[in-house]
């Protein structure tokens, strides 16, 4: 599984990635905007096509992410239970807020609580 440093640096990558997405607008003004889904769980990764080729993870921790990315609202980030233990374990206890945002059906059926991300505010 990921190090400590990877669950933090996704976290932080998430929130950039929200924040740059806000700086920009489509050719007819409209804002760009992206759902992010964070999940923690075991994969495994390679390279598939043959024409076009792409990095692909694989692995029931994927359908978490689908899940995460499917519930939450535009320009939100939205972690699971698991993702959000780990970065509590992991993250300076200042840097990120999860804010319940309520249960998700996950790839097992069940139920589990999801979290919104966000950085800690000064």
């Amino acid at each position: 599984l990921a190090a400590s440093s990877d669950v933090c640096r996704l976290a932080r990558m998430a929130l950039d990635v929200q924040e740059l997405m806000a700086s920009y607008s489509a050719p007819d003004q409209s804002p760009l905007v992206v759902r992010v889904g964070l999940h923690y769980g075991e994969t495994v990764g390679g390279v598939v096509g043959e024409k076009m080729l792409r990095y692909h993870l694989f692995g029931p921790p994927m359908e978490g992410v689908d899940r995460m990315e499917q519930s939450c609202e535009v320009g939100e980030v939205r972690c699971s239970e698991a993702f959000a233990a780990v970065l509590r374990a992991h993250a300076n206890a200042d840097e990120f807020m999860l804010r319940p945002a309520g249960e998700v059906e996950m790839e097992d059926g069940q139920m589990r609580a999801s979290y919104t991300l966000t950085f800690s505010t000064p």
